[in-house]
């Protein structure tokens, strides 16, 4: 979360994993919970989400993720979101999806560039307005025929 404009209360988290689950059980995909192996611990989500806001980007499938800071560096992003961009390609029968982030955040965009995606463009994000270091967001972007033919 270092770079959203604040942290969720309990209520926010309760209402965005009711959001999740409506959408899995509406399309069969959304940013899934996803443990640490090795430890047993809940390191955040990696996955899909439909994105619908006003941008030049949307609407579309967007893949995103959030660790916790203990997980960063360790590929965990690279490696969650490779396997949901195959489940999207090969599954889901998607032929495109988007990532997103705000242009400061590095180091997810360092993880959408790892997993083959190419930029598309800067946008201001609408929900960020109120947030002057956030509000200018990268958008990549990647194919099924970029990763898995048939």
């Amino acid at each position: 979360m270092e770079y959203f404009p604040s942290l969720p209360t309990f209520n926010e988290t309760s209402a965005f994993v009711g959001r999740m689950q409506d959408m899995y059980n509406a399309s069969g995909y959304c940013y899934f919970a996803a443990d640490h192996l090795e430890s047993g611990r809940l390191l955040g989500f990696i996955g899909l989400c439909y994105q619908e806001y006003q941008s030049p980007f949307t609407p579309c499938v967007d893949i995103g993720w959030r660790l916790h800071k203990d997980f960063w560096g360790m590929g965990l992003a690279t490696e969650g979101a490779l396997k949901n961009l195959e489940y999207a390609f090969n599954s889901l029968g998607l032929n495109r999806v988007r990532a997103f982030a705000p242009e400061i955040n590095l180091k997810s965009i360092h993880v959408m560039q790892k997993i083959g995606m190419q930029f598309l463009g800067i946008f201001e994000h609408p929900y960020l307005k109120e947030f002057p270091l956030l509000l200018n967001c990268v958008c990549y972007e990647t194919t099924k025929s970029d990763y898995f033919t048939d």
